[in-house]
């Protein structure tokens, strides 16, 4: 009696894994570039209201290590050639993608609405010293949608992506 052979996975479901593969890419950085652009918002507005950029630039620079970490904790995941997992669930990837999007547009808009209401209402909203952080403050949401809504592109174009990989690493 001979064992029977489990079902290759099809393109879609390798296409799905290498979408996976790519958001976890994404993530692993996310949450350096929000601080980093946090960062470089407050060191703007700090230099555009007569202050000294240097906390923004301090805070940016901590970002930037925090994505290099990032970055580097991926590095063999961002470099190999071996064929991603394949996956099964693409509805619920495509949907989970949709949702993240629209809830970190909700967010910003809060945050957004939060920073405005602060900066007109607060005994001490538009002073410079306390005006520089809400530009850090709104910029953190901004940059985490962005990022949300590059990982949706990956999720949409996720067969022309794999392909793309395909060719490149093909023997």
């Amino acid at each position: 009696m001979t064992a029977q052979q489990p079902p290759q996975p099809g393109p879609a479901q390798l296409a799905l894994g290498y979408a996976r593969r790519r958001t976890l890419l994404v993530a692993a950085v996310l949450g350096g570039l929000c601080v980093a652009g946090s960062g470089a918002a407050w060191a703007v507005a700090s230099l555009l209201l007569g202050g000294s950029a240097q906390s923004g630039l301090v805070m940016a620079g901590v970002g930037a290590v925090l994505a290099g970490i990032g970055w580097l904790a991926t590095a063999g995941l961002r470099f190999t050639r071996k064929d991603p997992k394949p996956l099964d669930n693409a509805k619920d990837m495509e949907s989970s993608a949709t949702i993240n999007v629209v809830a970190m547009w909700i967010i910003l808009g809060l945050v957004w609405a939060a920073c405005l209401a602060l900066f007109l209402f607060s005994p001490r909203g538009r002073e410079p010293d306390a005006a520089v952080l809400l530009p850090s403050f709104m910029a953190f949401p901004a940059v985490l949608l962005g990022g949300v809504l590059h990982i949706r592109g990956i999720v949409r174009r996720r067969e022309e992506l794999y392909a793309a990989w395909l060719a490149r690493h093909r023997r």
